[in-house]
Protein backbone atom coordinates (compact mmCIF):
# COMPACT_ATOMS: atom_id res chain seq x y z
CA UNK A 1 0.00 0.00 0.00
CA UNK A 2 1.07 3.49 -1.25
CA UNK A 3 1.87 5.96 1.72
CA UNK A 4 -0.47 8.89 2.24
CA UNK A 5 1.41 11.98 0.84
CA UNK A 6 1.30 14.72 3.30
CA UNK A 7 1.63 18.74 2.11
CA UNK A 8 2.62 22.08 3.09
CA UNK A 9 1.84 25.19 2.08
CA UNK A 10 3.43 28.84 2.49
CA UNK A 11 2.21 32.14 1.44
CA UNK A 12 3.07 35.74 1.43
CA UNK A 13 2.84 38.35 -0.34
CA UNK A 14 4.66 41.66 -1.99
CA UNK A 15 3.34 45.04 -2.55
CA UNK A 16 1.25 45.46 0.26
CA UNK A 17 2.76 48.93 1.08
CA UNK A 18 3.28 50.76 -2.50
CA UNK A 19 1.01 53.58 -3.85
CA UNK A 20 1.74 52.09 -7.41
CA UNK A 21 1.29 49.12 -8.64
CA UNK A 22 -0.53 45.44 -7.71
CA UNK A 23 -0.70 43.35 -4.76
CA UNK A 24 0.66 39.85 -5.57
CA UNK A 25 0.01 36.91 -2.91
CA UNK A 26 1.08 33.68 -3.35
CA UNK A 27 0.99 30.02 -2.16
CA UNK A 28 3.81 27.40 -2.36
CA UNK A 29 3.09 23.57 -1.54
CA UNK A 30 5.75 20.91 -1.51
CA UNK A 31 5.15 17.22 -0.19
CA UNK A 32 6.39 17.49 3.21
CA UNK A 33 9.52 14.98 3.02
CA UNK A 34 11.20 17.38 0.13
CA UNK A 35 10.81 20.79 2.11
CA UNK A 36 14.60 20.64 3.06
CA UNK A 37 15.26 20.87 -0.70
CA UNK A 38 14.71 24.50 -0.02
CA UNK A 39 17.35 25.09 1.87
CA UNK A 40 19.55 23.02 -0.44
CA UNK A 41 19.20 25.56 -3.51
CA UNK A 42 19.29 28.66 -0.95
CA UNK A 43 16.01 29.72 -0.31
CA UNK A 44 15.53 32.50 2.40
CA UNK A 45 13.65 35.84 2.51
CA UNK A 46 12.96 37.46 -1.01
CA UNK A 47 14.42 40.39 0.76
CA UNK A 48 17.83 39.27 1.52
CA UNK A 49 18.36 38.05 -2.43
CA UNK A 50 19.25 40.15 -5.41
CA UNK A 51 17.68 40.47 -8.44
CA UNK A 52 19.49 37.71 -10.14
CA UNK A 53 19.13 34.94 -7.32
CA UNK A 54 15.64 36.04 -7.41
CA UNK A 55 15.28 34.70 -10.81
CA UNK A 56 17.58 32.37 -11.29
CA UNK A 57 15.23 30.34 -7.59
CA UNK A 58 12.06 31.61 -9.43
CA UNK A 59 12.76 29.47 -12.36
CA UNK A 60 13.52 26.29 -9.83
CA UNK A 61 10.40 26.71 -7.49
CA UNK A 62 8.17 26.74 -10.25
CA UNK A 63 9.25 23.81 -12.19
CA UNK A 64 9.32 21.58 -8.65
CA UNK A 65 6.32 22.99 -7.21
CA UNK A 66 3.44 20.32 -6.21
CA UNK A 67 1.11 23.09 -6.62
CA UNK A 68 1.48 26.86 -6.36
CA UNK A 69 -0.68 29.66 -7.21
CA UNK A 70 -0.26 33.18 -7.80
CA UNK A 71 -3.18 35.99 -7.46
CA UNK A 72 -2.69 39.45 -8.69
CA UNK A 73 -4.83 42.10 -6.79
CA UNK A 74 -4.87 45.69 -8.82
CA UNK A 75 -5.03 48.76 -7.74
CA UNK A 76 -9.21 48.94 -8.74
CA UNK A 77 -10.24 46.06 -6.68
CA UNK A 78 -7.50 47.61 -3.30
CA UNK A 79 -9.11 50.57 -3.74
CA UNK A 80 -13.02 49.09 -3.36
CA UNK A 81 -11.92 46.80 -0.13
CA UNK A 82 -10.52 46.89 3.13
CA UNK A 83 -6.53 45.89 2.45
CA UNK A 84 -6.82 43.38 5.58
CA UNK A 85 -9.90 41.68 4.63
CA UNK A 86 -9.06 41.47 0.90
CA UNK A 87 -5.60 39.51 1.97
CA UNK A 88 -7.25 37.41 4.30
CA UNK A 89 -9.65 36.53 1.82
CA UNK A 90 -7.49 35.60 -1.05
CA UNK A 91 -5.40 33.85 1.27
CA UNK A 92 -8.59 32.00 2.14
CA UNK A 93 -9.39 31.53 -1.57
CA UNK A 94 -5.74 30.39 -2.29
CA UNK A 95 -5.83 27.28 0.68
CA UNK A 96 -9.08 26.28 -0.83
CA UNK A 97 -7.13 25.76 -4.54
CA UNK A 98 -4.74 24.53 -3.24
CA UNK A 99 -6.91 21.60 -0.84
CA UNK A 100 -8.73 20.62 -3.89
CA UNK A 101 -5.43 20.49 -6.12
CA UNK A 102 -3.77 17.83 -3.82
CA UNK A 103 -6.69 16.06 -2.87
CA UNK A 104 -7.59 17.65 0.51
CA UNK A 105 -4.05 16.07 1.99
CA UNK A 106 -2.55 19.59 2.74
CA UNK A 107 -1.17 19.19 6.37
CA UNK A 108 0.22 22.47 7.06
CA UNK A 109 -0.34 25.84 6.78
CA UNK A 110 2.15 28.78 6.87
CA UNK A 111 1.27 32.27 6.55
CA UNK A 112 3.56 35.16 6.53
CA UNK A 113 0.94 38.19 8.33
CA UNK A 114 1.06 41.73 8.94
CA UNK A 115 -0.65 43.00 11.60
CA UNK A 116 -2.57 40.85 14.75
CA UNK A 117 -1.45 36.77 13.76
CA UNK A 118 -3.94 35.54 15.75
CA UNK A 119 -7.14 37.26 14.00
CA UNK A 120 -6.22 35.68 10.76
CA UNK A 121 -4.77 32.46 12.45
CA UNK A 122 -8.34 32.45 14.49
CA UNK A 123 -10.18 33.00 10.25
CA UNK A 124 -8.10 29.95 8.85
CA UNK A 125 -8.69 27.78 12.16
CA UNK A 126 -12.17 28.11 11.32
CA UNK A 127 -11.99 27.31 7.99
CA UNK A 128 -9.60 24.36 8.08
CA UNK A 129 -10.19 22.87 10.96
CA UNK A 130 -7.78 19.71 10.44
CA UNK A 131 -4.98 21.59 9.20
CA UNK A 132 -2.06 22.85 11.40
CA UNK A 133 -1.80 26.71 10.69
CA UNK A 134 1.04 28.82 11.98
CA UNK A 135 0.56 32.27 11.53
CA UNK A 136 3.26 34.90 12.48
CA UNK A 137 4.98 38.14 11.41
CA UNK A 138 8.19 37.82 9.16
CA UNK A 139 8.04 34.12 9.16
CA UNK A 140 9.68 34.67 5.84
CA UNK A 141 13.28 34.59 7.20
CA UNK A 142 11.93 31.48 9.74
CA UNK A 143 10.68 29.45 6.89
CA UNK A 144 11.72 28.42 3.83
CA UNK A 145 8.15 27.13 1.94
CA UNK A 146 7.10 30.87 2.98
CA UNK A 147 10.39 31.95 1.39
CA UNK A 148 9.38 30.58 -1.78
CA UNK A 149 6.47 32.36 -1.82
CA UNK A 150 7.84 35.88 -1.21
CA UNK A 151 10.27 35.01 -3.71
CA UNK A 152 7.19 34.14 -6.48
CA UNK A 153 5.45 37.16 -5.44
CA UNK A 154 8.17 39.14 -5.85
CA UNK A 155 9.80 38.37 -8.91
CA UNK A 156 6.13 38.33 -10.39
CA UNK A 157 5.23 42.04 -8.69
CA UNK A 158 8.77 43.12 -10.36
CA UNK A 159 7.85 41.80 -13.64
CA UNK A 160 4.82 44.08 -13.49
CA UNK A 161 6.36 47.42 -12.36
CA UNK A 162 9.34 46.87 -14.65
CA UNK A 163 6.85 46.88 -17.86
CA UNK A 164 5.24 50.12 -16.26
CA UNK A 165 9.00 51.78 -15.99
CA UNK A 166 9.04 51.32 -19.66
CA UNK A 167 5.95 52.37 -20.82
CA UNK A 168 5.32 55.30 -18.25
CA UNK A 169 9.27 56.38 -17.12
CA UNK A 170 8.11 55.76 -13.85
CA UNK A 171 10.71 56.44 -11.20
CA UNK A 172 11.76 55.71 -7.79
CA UNK A 173 10.51 52.14 -5.67
CA UNK A 174 6.71 52.92 -5.52
CA UNK A 175 6.48 53.60 -2.03
CA UNK A 176 4.28 56.45 -0.62
CA UNK A 177 7.49 58.16 1.25
CA UNK A 178 10.24 57.62 -1.35
CA UNK A 179 11.17 60.66 -3.13
CA UNK A 180 11.98 59.75 -6.71
CA UNK A 181 7.76 58.39 -6.75
CA UNK A 182 6.46 61.29 -5.13
CA UNK A 183 8.16 63.35 -7.74
CA UNK A 184 7.07 61.08 -10.43
CA UNK A 185 3.44 61.42 -9.26
CA UNK A 186 3.50 65.14 -9.42
CA UNK A 187 5.35 65.60 -12.49
CA UNK A 188 3.03 63.05 -14.07
CA UNK A 189 0.05 64.89 -12.76
CA UNK A 190 0.70 67.92 -13.84
CA UNK A 191 0.63 66.81 -16.99
CA UNK A 192 -2.27 64.46 -16.99
CA UNK A 193 -4.53 66.11 -14.07
CA UNK A 194 -7.60 64.25 -15.39
CA UNK A 195 -6.37 60.81 -16.25
CA UNK A 196 -4.75 58.88 -13.61
CA UNK A 197 -2.80 55.44 -15.21
CA UNK A 198 -4.60 52.26 -14.00
CA UNK A 199 -1.39 51.41 -11.99
CA UNK A 200 -2.09 54.14 -9.09
CA UNK A 201 -3.75 53.51 -5.86
CA UNK A 202 -6.03 55.84 -6.06
CA UNK A 203 -7.54 55.76 -2.47
CA UNK A 204 -3.92 56.07 -0.84
CA UNK A 205 -3.64 59.28 1.47
CA UNK A 206 -0.50 60.24 -0.76
CA UNK A 207 -2.52 60.64 -4.15
CA UNK A 208 -4.57 62.78 -1.78
CA UNK A 209 -1.91 65.14 -1.27
CA UNK A 210 0.22 65.43 -4.49
CA UNK A 211 -2.81 64.06 -6.95
CA UNK A 212 -5.99 65.43 -5.51
CA UNK A 213 -7.94 64.95 -8.80
CA UNK A 214 -7.09 61.40 -9.07
CA UNK A 215 -7.98 60.43 -5.39
CA UNK A 216 -11.04 58.74 -4.13
CA UNK A 217 -12.36 57.56 -0.99
CA UNK A 218 -12.75 53.78 -0.39
CA UNK A 219 -16.33 53.58 -0.66
CA UNK A 220 -18.83 52.85 2.29
CA UNK A 221 -20.66 49.24 2.52
CA UNK A 222 -24.10 50.34 0.60
CA UNK A 223 -27.51 48.29 1.62
CA UNK A 224 -28.92 46.58 -0.69
CA UNK A 225 -26.44 47.03 -3.86
CA UNK A 226 -24.36 43.74 -4.75
CA UNK A 227 -20.89 45.10 -6.38
CA UNK A 228 -18.80 42.61 -8.06
CA UNK A 229 -15.25 42.26 -6.52
CA UNK A 230 -12.03 40.14 -7.21
CA UNK A 231 -13.41 37.01 -5.26
CA UNK A 232 -16.80 37.23 -7.93
CA UNK A 233 -14.58 35.82 -10.48
CA UNK A 234 -12.03 33.89 -8.78
CA UNK A 235 -14.47 31.78 -8.20
CA UNK A 236 -15.92 30.76 -11.41
CA UNK A 237 -12.55 29.72 -12.21
CA UNK A 238 -11.25 26.02 -12.24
Amino acid sequence: MSREKKFIIGIDEAGRGPVIGPMIVVGYCLETSRVDWLEEIGVRDSKDLTKNQRNELYTRLVDMADYWISIIIPPQIIDLHNLNELEYKTIIYIIERASIVLKHQLKKIIVDTVGPPQKLKKKLSKTFPHVEIIVETRSDRKYPIVSAASIIAKVVRDSIISSIREKYGFLGSGYPHDPATREWIKTYYKEHPENPPWFIRRSWSTIAILAPKWYRNKPKKMQGIQTKNLFDYLSKRD
